[in-house]
């Protein structure tokens, strides 16, 4: 069974189900107990977190889309995540989103902010310390909780 995009409020429901129970054989309990983002290698069983410090290109597109996808995010605030997620090289053509490179987008956010103030752009600085501040709240949230029987 797999169950995405679980908010905080099911996430705290299902928690308190869990202390409720006090039943360590659980599988909902045994998957919401490893909500660092660890998971049961053995049984399948995981709990995904956002790490926007440690995110492929992909991964943040991802993101960006199922925000989109369920109102919590505008097409209009999606603007910088977009951003942040090409990568083209110099001298080559672009290939696509990268799904294998880890990257801090916290810490780009905070660099772009700092370009942008330095060379008069308060547009841009606007827009990148929205999409922290909109990091910063998602940070450490659950995605999904991946259980398989």
């Amino acid at each position: 069974m797999n169950i995405s995009d679980v908010n905080s409020y099911a996430y705290q429901g299902l928690s308190s189900a869990k202390s409720a129970k006090a039943s360590a054989s659980s599988s909902f309990g045994v998957a919401l107990s490893s909500a660092s983002g660890a998971s049961d290698q053995t049984s399948g069983r995981s709990v995904q977190t956002t790490d926007f410090t440690h995110m492929t290109r992909a991964g943040l597109a991802d993101w960006v889309n199922s925000q989109i996808k369920s109102g919590q995010m505008s097409l209009d605030d999606s603007t910088a995540f977009v951003s942040m997620t090409v990568k083209i090289p110099v001298g080559g053509t672009y290939t696509g989103l990268d799904s294998q490179e880890s990257v801090n987008f916290m810490q780009m956010a905070q660099g772009g902010i700092t370009w942008a103030q330095q060379n008069n752009a308060p547009a841009m600085v606007e827009q990148l310390q929205a999409a922290l501040s909109v990091m910063q709240k998602n940070q450490g949230q659950t995605t999904s909780v991946n259980l398989t029987v």
